[in-house]
């Protein structure tokens, strides 16, 4: 997504819950079974100052305790975050069907992952489907790829990855329907943040961290992150050697900055046991929005990774994030989410909207009657103003914006029949102008009685 509508979306205020704002609370989630005294639920809130309790909970010597033990090092450091637990995983299971007709001359392609397959016919049938499953099995995200011999492959993903198989089609030759099912679901990282977000009474937190590195957690954390219409963001730490290769596209850094990600970051380090996401993040989500940058921050209890200057380059080529040795200081390095936007921008516009959201909210509820007029308009603009001014003290919207930061309305003699007729008031922020120097748009909706 382009800077220039880094938030291009619509708030509406007829349906979805408006609740309080929850930008500085991290969560840590962990493939580590608890112990009973972590309770029935799927997340526990724990103070800064309780980590015994966390090494009660689960072990001191486990990556639950490890992780919290890093998000409690820095200062300053959030006074609050939550711990949620992982469920059993299950392995996607998928097939490709073929109808008759396949024969000589026949290229069959598609995809799985994101990774291009291609096979040409062999000698049989059988022997054409046993070359495609072992060009599928050879992929990472595939355990075993089996033909059946006649007109089946069945293909079982590695635990944690979320298939995604392509259509397969054959050309050149029969050319028969190649059809696909799933025949098991996968169970993943994706299913545990749906429970955690069920879970009302601790659905309170911000920023998910992974305890697990690994490229196919990670990437399913974060798909599903980007995936939600609640005001979250993700951050994890990878191993792979491959971010710092400039030949590697298929590295997890290269694979989140072709997405565009824009709720998640990646850091590169040498040492996945160091969790410097989960200090990078207490310490930044401890300052308030608007007052914080996630560049350039020295981090308690981490060493940094023997990088060189190219392989930084590389790195930061890929949006990744790195803690390495700059000048006299080992710093966090570029403090940016994968389409390349600063972190901190994403955390101050949700910060922004949940606020601007709540504030018109209170207008509609607060009141007997907000009427559909021009005077109903007016107390719209003045709490979205309030909000944008409150805002640009706070260090969250750029004062020497030009245009300024603006709340607006649509008079009321411009709005179209459609939304007159569903007493709906057109809305958006224009300006554009984080106090970050990165641009956003926001429209809203808001409808009154």
């Amino acid at each position: 997504m382009s800077t220039d509508r880094l938030v291009e979306i619509t708030l509406n205020l007829i349906q979805g819950a408006v609740g309080s704002n929850t930008v500085g609370i991290p969560a840590i989630i962990t493939n580590e079974a608890p112990a009973s005294g972590f309770g029935s639920g799927y997340a526990k809130l724990y103070k800064t100052n309780e980590l015994s309790t966390v090494g009660t909970d689960f072990s001191t010597g486990g990556v639950t305790y490890a992780a919290a033990q890093k998000l409690t090092s820095p200062s300053p450091k959030v006074n609050q975050f939550y711990v949620i637990k992982r469920g059993a995983t299950t392995a996607g299971v998928v097939t490709l069907t073929f109808a008759a007709g396949l024969g000589a001359g026949d290229v069959i392609t598609g995809t799985v992952n994101g990774n291009a397959i291609s096979v040409t016919y062999a000698t049989s049938v059988a022997a054409t489907l046993t070359a495609l499953a072992a060009a599928i099995q050879a992929l990472t995200e595939v355990t075993t790829a089996a033909s059946n011999g006649t007109d089946t492959i069945t293909i079982t993903f590695a635990a944690e990855w979320t298939p995604a198989v392509g259509t397969f089609t054959a050309a050149g030759g029969g050319e028969p329907v190649i059809t696909t099912a799933t025949v098991t679901p996968a169970v993943n990282i994706a299913n545990d943040i749906d429970n955690a977000l069920a879970e009302t009474a601790t659905n309170l937190w911000f920023m998910l961290l992974p305890t697990q590195s690994d490229t196919s957690v990670i990437l399913a954390a974060a798909a599903k992150i980007e995936s939600l219409s609640e005001y979250k963001m993700m951050g994890a730490t990878s191993t792979a050697t491959g971010i710092y290769d400039s030949g590697s596209t298929t590295d997890v850094a290269s694979i989140m900055e072709s997405n565009g990600y824009n709720r998640s970051f990646i850091n590169y380090h040498d040492d996945s046991t160091e969790y410097i996401h989960t200090i990078i993040a207490s310490r930044c989500l401890s300052v308030a929005p608007g007052q914080v940058a996630f560049k350039h921050k020295r981090l308690t209890g981490a060493t940094p990774a023997p990088l060189t200057g190219a392989q930084i380059s590389i790195v930061e080529g890929k949006k990744c994030n790195t803690y390495t040795q700059a000048g006299p200081f080992a710093l966090f390095l570029q403090g940016v989410v994968s389409s390349g936007v600063s972190i901190e921008a994403i955390r101050d516009i949700f910060y922004f909207l949940q606020e601007l959201q709540l504030a018109l909210y209170n207008v509609l509820v607060t009141r007997d009657k907000v009427p559909y007029n021009e005077s109903g308009r007016q107390l719209g603009l003045a709490a979205g103003n309030g909000v944008v001014q409150r805002m640009i003290t706070e260090g969250v919207l750029n004062p020497d914006a030009d245009p300024q930061n603006e709340f607006i309305m649509t008079e009321i003699a411009d709005i179209s029949e459609t939304d007159r007729g569903n007493h709906v008031f057109p809305s958006e922020v224009v300006g554009e102008h984080l106090a970050s120097a990165t641009k956003f748009r926001v429209i809203m909706n808001i409808k009154v009685s």
